[in-house]
C-alpha cells in the first residue's frame, strides 16, 4: 500500500529453481553408487593379474602321484586290518622318545615322538610321529583309585585339514585338564607342521597319493597311541 491508501499492484515473480542445484546431488548419488562397483572391479583385475604373475599354490599339483596305486592298496588294507582286529603294530613305552616336560598354568605339556608305522612310505620329514601329551597337575582322586594314579580319561585330538599347528587344540586340552581333569594327546599329522616336506608349500599336498598316505598315517598313529 502507498501512503494515500491505494493498493500498489505488485508483480509476483516465481523464482525458477537452479538446475545445477538439482543435478549436483543426483550426480553425487550416482557417483557414490558406482564407486564401490568400480573399486571391486579394479580389485578383481588386480587379483587376476597377481595370479598370473605369481601363481597361487594348489592341491595335487603333481596329479595322482607316482605310487598312487600302491598308496590306495595300502590304505584299503590298513582299514580292513583295523576293522577286523588283525592290525599288528604295537607301540611300546621303549619306542617313545619323550622330550622335556613343561609345567604351565595348571597343566603339564610334554613333547614325544616315535617311528611312524608308515615310515617306509613317508618322506623323511614325516617319518617320525610327533604328539603333545597334556595332563592336569592335580589328578582326579577317583581316577587315582581306579586307574593306578593315571587319569581315567584321555582325549585324542586329531588335526583338521590344513591345521599346521596345535594352538587351537592345545587351548582346548588345557581347558579339559583344568576344568575336568582330563588328559589329551595332540597328534601332528604327516605332511603338516614340523613333518612338512621341504618341497611342499604350506599344507597343499602335492599329489592324491600323499593325501591317502597322510590319512592312513593319522589313522595308524592314532590307533598306536590309543592302544
Amino acid at each position: 500500500t502507498t501512503g494515500n491508501g491505494k493498493v500498489q499492484n505488485s508483480q509476483i515473480v516465481e523464482k525458477k529453481p537452479n538446475k545445477t542445484m538439482l543435478q549436483l546431488p543426483d550426480i553425487a548419488v550416482k557417483l557414490l553408487l558406482c564407486l564401490p562397483s568400480r573399486l571391486l572391479g579394479a580389485l578383481d583385475y588386480a587379483f587376476v593379474l597377481l595370479n598370473r604373475l605369481v601363481p597361487s599354490p594348489k592341491f595335487f599339483s603333481n596329479g595322482y602321484g607316482e605310487d598312487f596305486q600302491m598308496g590306495q592298496e595300502r590304505y584299503e588294507k590298513s582299514l580292513k586290518e583295523l576293522a577286523n582286529g588283525s592290525y599288528k603294530f604295537t607301540l611300546t613305552e621303549e619306542m617313545i622318545d619323550w622330550g622335556t616336560k613343561t609345567l604351565k598354568a595348571g597343566v603339564s605339556i610334554q613333547v614325544a615322538r616315535f617311528q611312524s608305522p608308515l615310515m617306509d612310505a613317508l618322506p623323511k620329514e614325516s617319518m617320525y610321529s610327533k604328539f603333545l601329551l597334556v595332563e592336569p597337575l592335580k589328578k582326579d582322586k577317583e581316577a587315582s583309585k581306579t586307574n593306578n594314579g593315571k587319569p581315567k580319561v584321555y582325549v585324542l585330538m586329531l588335526p583338521a585339514t590344513g591345521e599346521m599347528g596345535a594352538s587351537v587344540r592345545l587351548n582346548m586340552a588345557k581347558t579339559l585338564a583344568i576344568e575336568h581333569g582330563y588328559s589329551s594327546v595332540i597328534l601332528t599329522a604327516p605332511y603338516y607342521g614340523e613333518r612338512k616336506p621341504k618341497n611342499q608349500t604350506l599344507f597343499f599336498l602335492s599329489s592324491v597319493r600323499d593325501i591317502l598316505i597322510q590319512a592312513q598315517g593319522i589313522i595308524e598313529e592314532s590307533a598306536a597311541v590309543a592302544v
